[in-house]
């Protein structure tokens, strides 16, 4: 866990992270809605899936260890759900968007490509702040942050609303990106040739993708 001391108080750093993300996300996709003449809908949005991920999270550690929390209430407010935690929190959030998205009959390219800025822009700051509470691994963490802001600003500066092919084409370069940038971390493990696990990931997920684009672009008119 990251803390940061100031004066006699120690605060989660973890914490101060997610917040940060969750600011910058909603800051980038809030000025996108304002520059497409959108209403400020999926801005409003992401700050409720925001904090039911927050929520689902840090309320996890109930669920995994019952008896720890029953015994010391005020764990729950210092430790959380670990990986586990994140994946029942992703679902959560994962659930609460098709909720609306069927309700509210939303554009799923709309909501698509709103996720995607929201998420990059987060990235963006997260993990600037995680370079600072990593020095050993700076390198690989300015590297990323600077990937997933250009993937913010290609949003940003395209005239209109991008369609499939061009929200394809920024999920291939971001795999890209992120397969170039496993070589900066020193501390890898390589599983295949000198690949490691993420970067095989990314490879599949890039000819996925790259297959998928190849397709609509063949039956584009």
């Amino acid at each position: 866990m990251y803390t940061i001391q100031v004066g006699s108080f120690v605060l989660n750093g973890q914490i101060l992270l997610l917040f940060a993300f969750g600011a910058a996300g909603w800051t980038a996709l809030w000025s996108y809605e304002r520059r497409m003449k959108w209403d400020h809908e999926l801005a409003d949005v992401s700050i409720q899936a925001f904090l039911i991920w927050l929520l689902v999270w840090k309320g996890s550690l109930l669920l995994w260890e019952p008896a720890s929390v029953i015994r010391q209430p005020l764990s729950i407010v210092y430790f959380d759900g670990g990986v586990k935690g994140r994946w029942a929190a992703t679902f959560a959030v994962i659930g609460y968007l098709l909720y609306h998205l069927i309700k509210r009959k939303m554009s799923f390219l709309k909501v698509a490509e709103a996720a995607t800025i929201y998420l990059m822009a987060g990235l963006t700051v997260y993990d600037l702040g995680l370079a600072w509470f990593i020095p050993e691994q700076k390198l690989t963490f300015l590297a990323t942050s600077a990937l997933s802001l250009l993937i913010v600003l290609s949003f940003q500066f395209t005239k209109g609303q991008i369609l499939w092919t061009g929200l394809v084409e920024r999920g291939l370069w971001l795999c890209i990106g992120f397969i170039a940038i496993g070589f900066l971390n020193s501390n890898r493990v390589t599983v295949f040739l000198s690949f490691n696990f993420l970067q095989i990931v990314g490879i599949a997920a890039a000819g996925g993708l790259y297959f998928i684009l190849s397709v609509m672009k063949r039956r584009a008119p």
